[in-house]
């Protein structure tokens, strides 16, 4: 009775083979590290710019900053009048008025 001839295993082809990772450099991040978050104020403006040729950036005045600073804003757009709660994304800029107290 004739057996089976068997296969002979082959190594694994250098560029099919898995490689092991290559160790992180010391103080390199998983992960990316977060935007800061720019200090926003009541009174401040917020403006959103135009994402196509031609678009018109939008403007609206801070009426409301939550306690920790941080989204959502109530905002009264300049160009409806209409107020929303307001979650900024990258494209958002945030132009910081000086306080208009009159000095004694």
């Amino acid at each position: 009775v004739l057996e089976p001839r068997r296969r002979r295993r082959s190594s694994p082809h250098p560029a099919t083979a898995t490689a092991t990772p290559k160790p992180k450099p010391p103080g390199a991040a998983a992960r990316p590290r977060p935007r800061p978050r720019p200090e926003v104020r009541v009174g401040d403006r917020i403006v959103v710019r135009g994402h196509h040729l031609g678009e018109p950036d939008r403007d609206g005045e801070i009426l409301e900053v939550a306690d920790d600073g941080g989204p959502p804003f109530r905002v009264r757009w300049s160009d409806s009048g209409r107020e929303v709660l307001f979650f900024p994304g990258p494209d958002a800029l945030v132009e910081h008025f000086r306080s208009r107290r009159k000095r004694a």
